[in-house]
């Protein structure tokens, strides 16, 4: 019996043994693979860092990108409109060449001294005529007692509803050419972005973006989804393409953002330079407008001899209204607001918000 208790004893401690035994390496086991498990999920909490920055990176990278296509667009935008200056007065001198009468052989006279020892005839220089001299001929446009233009006005295409305010202070809001006023907003027609078979109303207008301003545009058929650019060309370029986008047309989507929202137009730009402030853009160049009238017999205008003053305002302008039809835009990628083309804006028709309209002489 003695034996019997012993083999008892010796089992409940040897079965108390593996007890005790048995959760220790359970216990390791759970803790190894604890400790495995979170040298995975830092590993992979690293991973999501590098991607995360990448994607930052990537992001600011595309933001830059986006910001010098829309750059470039300006500037190819500002190159056109340059040479189409400059082709304007070379056609003109061609005609003139043209339609003079041919000189009789017998009467040709060498007034050029041609030296004995070469027989060369001497170049002429070419006149360096800068451009900003020209005097760009725009329409008369009402004013109030304190000088102020009498807004809404429709100028061409173009309804001007707000000329805005200059902030001088920053560069960024004004270059050589033009003057980006806070609070400018115009509104014009053109071809839907949702509807492939109407037109709508675009509002186009100019924020302050604290860096430079914002060119915003807003659809009359979709006014919660605004477009947002940093150019003007920028703006008008993602609309060109949508409304193309929805009519399947192969046109470049290349957009003039100064003539889309009105920066080409001669007249608009004079509104602008006329604003308080305008003197103070150090990097502006005034430009020089002549104000145009009509005959009192006649839908022709004539100069009137009046160009801005000192203070930018006018003087001897004499409204004589004429009744004009309203224009209709161009439907493809690309067009002008000036009826000739001409990227200062000479042709404008001027309708004032009482429905009566001028218009320019041509010249």
């Amino acid at each position: 019996m003695a034996q019997n208790h012993s083999h008892s004893s010796r089992g409940r401690h040897v079965s108390s043994h593996e007890n005790g035994v048995v959760p220790h390496e359970r216990y390791q086991k759970l803790k190894r693979r604890v400790c495995d498990m979170q040298t995975d999920l830092e590993k992979v909490s690293k991973e999501l860092d590098k991607v995360s920055k990448e994607l930052d990176r990537s992001r600011k990278r595309i933001k830059s990108l986006k910001r010098e296509k829309e750059l470039l667009l300006d500037r190819i935008s500002r190159a056109s409109s340059l040479i189409r200056q400059i082709k304007k007065p070379l056609r003109g001198r061609a005609s003139n060449k043209k339609s003079s009468p041919p000189t009789p052989a017998n009467n040709i006279v060498n007034t050029v001294p041609i030296t004995h020892t070469s027989g060369k005839v001497p170049k002429k220089r070419a006149s360096k005529r800068p451009l900003n001299a020209k005097t760009m001929k725009v329409q008369y446009v009402e004013q109030d007692e304190q000088g102020n233009y009498k807004l809404p006005v429709q100028i061409g295409i173009l309804t001007v509803l707000s000329l805005g305010t200059v902030v001088f202070e920053r560069d960024t809001f004004h270059n050589e050419r033009y003057i980006w006023p806070v609070g400018y907003a115009v509104k014009r027609a053109y071809n839907s972005m949702i509807n492939a078979e109407s037109q709508t109303m675009y509002v186009c207008k100019i924020e302050d973006g604290g860096d430079g301003p914002k060119f915003v545009i807003e659809a009359e058929d979709q006014p919660d989804k605004p477009i947002i650019a940093n150019t003007a060309t920028g703006a008008w370029t993602s609309v060109v393409r949508e409304a193309n986008a929805i009519r399947h047309r192969d046109h470049s989507n290349s957009a003039s953002g100064p003539d889309y929202f009105g920066f080409s137009q001669a007249t608009i730009r004079k509104m602008i330079q006329d604003l308080p402030n305008a003197n103070k853009c150090k990097n502006y160049v005034e430009q020089h407008f002549e104000v145009m009238k009509t005959r009192n017999g006649g839908g022709r205008r004539r100069g009137t001899g009046a160009r801005t003053n000192g203070n930018g305002r006018t003087n001897g302008a004499v409204d004589s209204p004429v009744s004009t039809a309203p224009q209709i835009p161009e439907e493809n990628g690309v067009e002008s607001n000036s009826s000739n083309g001409d990227a200062d804006g000479d042709g404008d028709v001027v309708m004032s918000n009482s429905g009566e309209g001028e218009l320019e002489s041509e010249e």
